[in-house]
């Protein structure tokens, strides 16, 4: 519930623009990632681990934009 003096139409404005993040395996871990807007890129938003070494590691740092396969590979 929402309690405010702000009309709903200001508030709401922008609510078709969010983005969820999605799970992604990056470099073997599991991470939320927003999908840009190219094709196969992401920004990286949680590194969902529970190895704390992991949260040192540059690669798994927040706002990095990955490279991640749009689709699968074909395996032939």
């Amino acid at each position: 519930m929402l309690h405010t003096i702000v009309p709903p139409e200001v508030v709401w404005q922008n609510s078709d623009k969010i983005v969820s993040p999605q799970e992604l395996i990056y470099l073997g871990q599991k991470v939320l990632a927003i999908p840009l807007e190219q094709p196969g890129e992401f920004q990286l938003v949680q590194l969902l681990s529970s190895n704390p070494a992991l949260f040192l590691d540059s690669n798994f740092q927040p706002g990095r934009v990955i490279r991640y396969p749009a689709r699968p590979k074909n395996t032939l």
